[in-house]
């Protein structure tokens, strides 16, 4: 955009100067006292010509940038209500997964207390059935 504007610009003061020069020259050409009004007059002409051709291009360029902006505004509010909506469904699933994560904790803490129990349980028989049996003793011969 910037370099179209360039281009443009360039083109139209290229224009502006091209004349400038054209009626220095005829006015060169055809020496005349009464000459120099209409050319200072054709050159003012020239002028501002030249100055509303700029403030054209730029206005143009201005929509267009206004417009481009617009749309970018546009495209990052539905990019922002996307994002928006993709957190809110990965904090729910997050969540899900957290009440699910605790919940698996619950049933492995009474997994665990259970075999903790077992365990004791199984290791008082054994030392039971060492009582009731007597101590061992080993005979040497």
């Amino acid at each position: 955009m910037e370099a179209r504007f360039g281009r443009e610009v360039a083109s139209v003061v290229e224009v502006a100067i091209r004349s400038t020069v054209s009626v220095c020259r005829d006015a060169k050409e055809t020496p005349n006292a009464d000459s120099e009004e209409p050319k200072f007059v054709h050159i003012q002409e020239i002028e501002k010509s030249l100055v509303a051709q700029i403030q054209k291009v730029f206005s143009e360029m201005w929509s267009e940038l206004s417009e481009e902006n617009e749309a970018l505004r546009a495209k990052v509010e539905q990019l922002e209500d996307v994002l928006r909506r993709k957190a809110g469904k990965l904090e729910q699933e997050l969540e899900a997964r957290v009440g699910q994560l605790g919940r698996d904790m619950e049933l492995l803490e009474k997994e665990l207390k259970t075999i903790s129990e077992g365990s004791s349980k199984t290791l008082e028989g054994s030392t039971d059935l060492q009582q009731e049996d007597g101590p061992t003793t080993s005979v040497n011969t």
